[in-house]
């Protein structure tokens, strides 16, 4: 792989004399092998001020963290540095040269970072990143820019700048403080105070390019493609940009249409516990799932507007978007009916559900549900899903839920093995499911086990298809079945995780509600 350029700084330049105060909020251990190495943040001059949000449990919003940080600051210039960002030698003497010319042409500058963009493609700055490196300044070390990189962003303890607590999450910040900026008159400018922009990953090793960066990869990643779009939403809306509105579903659709968007079959099940056998259950009494069905079952037509709800829900505290989640599921319904010619006999499975039935009772008034379970033991002790594991968005919101659920300090999380990540989610998902069957009429929902299905399979088809009142289609859910995956496989969790969990497991099951 070709090596990455990095920022070089000339040598003749003025010793810096003006103090600053840096604000990192810390998510993971990039922080150990980028900025945590750079001297300018640990120079007497200057203050370094540390925000713990490690896997985003201790604050809803990187805006809430950094708003945190900047009311420890003791000087008026302030540099809010991503975590894994290097700033190099003499980084400080070449930001002050810049400053120093800046302030000569505009003394009330509002925002600067090392990046911004002057239209959609125009970037301008001085930086290295996995992508490329770029050194646009040349006759003068600033540029007038409509918004900012997060990446460093620097402001005035004395100046109007105030980090939008609300915003859900890093997505548009500096692009938020740049509009404010514009309604007082104010300008934001990219200055060239270059950055290295991940220049190690976690563990030390050096990204040399975008495939080498988990961060970076994620951004494919469905849960990223739902957070990104409601910091995208939550602008919008702010800042009342322009953008077509759905038509209400009374104009979109006919009165049948209406009738069959109110009543569709919800498989709920805990994911991870086998739930890809109730959706082959469903479809052999010709249940449709969906337009695009994952390997697990899963319907891929709702994932975007579920994982949006349930971020929605629990950790972006936004009136507004909250107003949007139940309209959003609703469309993204219609738009699977639409793609599918609207059959009658429809419905969907996505493990996140379990979190959402409140909100799908009340977008969905008539559907009926079946609850796929398994065995508590073998659900847990089985590989983690996305919803008891950090890598993702979900995760980081779901975990945190189920920690204080159950009473558990959210810190243990950091500590706590995969094992008691597992029990914690599924016991909280199981109680969720369970409440909310618990206020339905007998002919509204189904239970099918795991185990059933496994030792049985033509059984319980024949029990689905007399619950949903219809014949069975196939049965092709007999020849899916392996009596193998029902057995515990615990190999892969050490005795010492499992004592563990074995000795909480009785507070866990005490707390869950009937």
């Amino acid at each position: 792989m070709t090596e990455r350029e990095y920022p070089k700084i000339e040598e003749a330049l003025t010793k810096a004399v003006r103090p600053i105060s840096f604000v990192c909020v810390r998510f993971s251990d990039e922080y150990d092998h980028n900025l945590a190495t750079c001297d300018v943040v640990h120079d007497p001059m200057n203050q370094f001020i540390l925000v713990d949000n490690s896997q985003n449990l201790h604050f809803p919003t990187l805006g809430a963290a950094i708003r945190h940080g900047i009311a420890q600051a003791k000087h008026d210039l302030i540099a809010v540095v991503h975590e894994d960002v290097v700033l190099p030698d003499r980084w400080q003497d070449r930001f002050e040269a810049s400053l120093t010319r800046l302030e000569r042409y505009d003394p009330n500058w509002l925002l600067l970072g090392a990046v911004g963009w002057q239209g959609k493609n125009l970037v301008k700055g001085h930086w290295s990143d996995p992508h490329k490196f770029r050194n646009t300044f040349e006759a003068r070390p600033f540029e007038t820019v409509l918004r900012l990189d997060e990446q460093l962003l620097i402001l005035r303890k004395s100046g109007p700048v105030d980090f939008d607590a609300q915003l859900p999450s890093i997505h548009f910040i500096g692009r938020d403080i740049a509009n404010f900026g514009r309604q007082c008159g104010l300008r934001s400018y990219a200055v060239n105070a270059p950055t290295i922009h991940k220049y190690k990953d976690a563990s030390g090793q050096l990204i040399l390019g975008p495939n080498d960066s988990r961060k970076i990869v994620n951004r494919k990643s469905q849960s990223y493609l739902a957070d990104h779009s409601l910091s995208e939403d939550y602008f919008t809306q702010k800042w009342a940009l322009a953008r077509a509105p759905n038509k209400p579903l009374a104009q979109r659709l006919s009165a049948e249409q209406m009738q069959i968007l109110r009543r569709p079959v919800i498989l709920v099940g805990r994911g991870g516990g086998g739930t890809r056998l109730v959706s082959t259950l469903a479809q052999d009494c010709g249940l449709f799932i969906g337009n695009n069905v994952s390997v697990s079952g899963d319907c891929l037509d709702m994932v975007h507007a579920m994982y949006r709800a349930v971020l929605t829900k629990y950790q972006y505290n936004d009136s507004w978007l909250r107003f949007r989640a139940l309209p959003d599921l609703l469309n993204a319904a219609c738009d699977m009916l639409d793609q599918g010619k609207w059959p009658e006999f429809w419905g969907f499975k996505l493990p996140e559900t379990a979190l959402m039935l409140p909100e799908i009772r009340q977008a969905f008034p008539d559907a009926r549900y079946v609850y796929f379970s398994r065995s508590l033991e073998n659900t847990i002790f089985r590989r983690t899903h996305m919803t008891a594991r950090l890598d993702n968005h979900i995760g980081r919101c779901t975990l945190p839920l189920a920690y204080d659920f159950f009473g558990y300090d959210r810190k243990q999380i950091l500590t706590d093995s995969a094992l008691m990540h597992m029990a914690t989610t599924t016991l909280h998902q199981t109680a969720l499911i369970k409440d909310h069957l618990s206020g339905l009429a007998p002919d509204r929902h189904l239970h099918v086990t795991f185990e059933d299905t496994v030792s049985q399979p033509g059984d319980q088809l024949d029990r689905l298809a007399k619950f949903l009142k219809t014949d069975v289609k196939s049965r092709s859910i007999v020849d899916q079945v392996d009596p193998g995956r029902a057995k515990t496989q615990s190999d892969h969790y050490s005795e010492e995780e499992i004592a563990a969990y074995r000795k909480e497991l009785p507070k866990l099951e005490a707390r869950m509600l009937p």
